[in-house]
């Protein structure tokens, strides 16, 4: 009998339905690439090379990322503080994204060999550089759902120090404040809704999607604390060592059938894993610290949540004007935008420390390009 599409590609059903269907989802990431990412499938399809789409998608990357640095500057104009540094960690992102990318290119554009171990390199590269894409895409949303609430509020204090100004109790210094935060913040959110459309189409069509499409992007899921407990730098460098591409490469290399040159290889590959030892203990305190940072986060906004619910329960009773209470409101908004934030940065981190114990992390090779 006739084989499926499903069963062609070595699915079930089921499974297949769900990567064929309208929702991008983060574990679907690997599938989505290997199925239908231009460059790869074409790949797996032909064993031959693609890489103008990835040159495309990092033009548009690097053209987001000098929008991102714009609001940089804009913030930093501002001592807007807190997010000048999301925009910054969306910067860094976009960096390892472009970095990623332009590897999965040259990897792509090496001949493939018969046991494709450069295609599976070239869609492991691609792979983590959608994840980093959706995590940057979901942090963008959040700072977009943040702008709007704080854009919101600030036009009903704007209202409110309006009406207090027409009753003589106020001046007019509240009203030019508020319709300054809510120019600034208008003025962030236009910047931020291109960058963040910029990120949509690449990570849709990076995923098999056409650029006009509107497919319904997912959560990015929570980080799991039990995984960062059992993380245990050690021992998973052994693993790292084991996947990591410049290494197996490194072992791989024929050499010069002489004792020298076999014992410059080994001392060069050992070099190597010391550098990669270093690197994996770097990205562990980096998943550490985002942990702390997140539990701090987490602490603040539930702070700023019982200090919001406290300020309504005194509002109606009169105890605090309306513009005491927005301003908890704000806080609250801006907490929580934090707190958003500080779960995306710490799955980042989990996602760059998993990358490298699964080989896909970068360490110099003295005397290689």
């Amino acid at each position: 009998s006739q084989k499926t599409q499903a069963q062609l590609n070595g699915y079930s059903e089921e499974a297949w339905a769900a990567l064929m269907d309208n929702n991008l989802n983060y574990d679907e990431i690997d599938d989505l690439v290997k199925n239908f990412n231009p460059s790869v499938s074409f790949a797996w399809d032909n064993y031959n090379k693609s890489s103008e789409d990835i040159i495309t998608n990092i033009n548009d990357l690097k053209s987001a990322k000098k929008t991102m640095e714009a609001l940089v500057d804009m913030a930093k104009e501002e001592k807007d503080i807190e997010n000048y540094y999301v925009y910054k960690g969306q910067i860094a992102a976009f960096n390892s994204m472009i970095l990623n990318m332009n590897k999965t290119r040259e990897t792509l554009a090496k001949p493939i060999n018969s046991s494709n171990n450069s295609i599976r390199k070239a869609q492991h590269q691609m792979s983590s550089s959608v994840k980093l894409l959706m995590i940057s895409y979901k942090n963008a949303e959040a700072q977009e759902a943040s702008l709007n609430e704080l854009i919101s509020l600030n036009k009903s204090l704007m209202s409110a120090a309006e009406a207090m100004l027409k009753a003589g109790a106020s001046t007019n210094a509240d009203y030019i404040k508020a319709k300054a935060e809510v120019e600034s913040a208008a003025a962030q959110l236009d910047k931020l809704l291109v960058s963040k459309e910029q990120l949509r189409r690449s990570l849709i069509i990076l995923c098999g999607w056409q650029p006009e499409a509107n497919p319904v992007i997912g959560d990015i899921p929570e980080p799991d604390l039990a995984h960062i407990d059992a993380m245990n730098p050690e021992m998973d460098i052994v693993k790292a060592i084991g996947n990591n591409y410049t290494l197996i490469e490194g072992r791989n290399e024929s050499i010069k059938d002489s004792v020298g040159s076999y014992r410059a290889k080994r001392l060069n590959v050992e070099d190597q894993e010391g550098k990669l030892k270093i690197k994996l203990n770097e990205l562990h305190q980096k998943v550490l610290s985002a942990r702390n940072a997140c539990q701090a986060a987490e602490i603040a906004a539930q702070s700023a949540e019982l200090n919001k619910n406290a300020a309504e329960v005194k509002k109606k009773v009169g105890a605090i004007s309306e513009p005491q209470y927005m301003s908890e409101s704000l806080s609250f908004i801006q907490k929580n935008s934090a707190l958003k934030s500080a779960k995306l940065d710490l799955s980042l981190a989990v996602f760059e420390y998993d990358d490298a114990v699964a080989g896909n992390v970068s360490i110099d090779m003295e005397g290689k390009e």
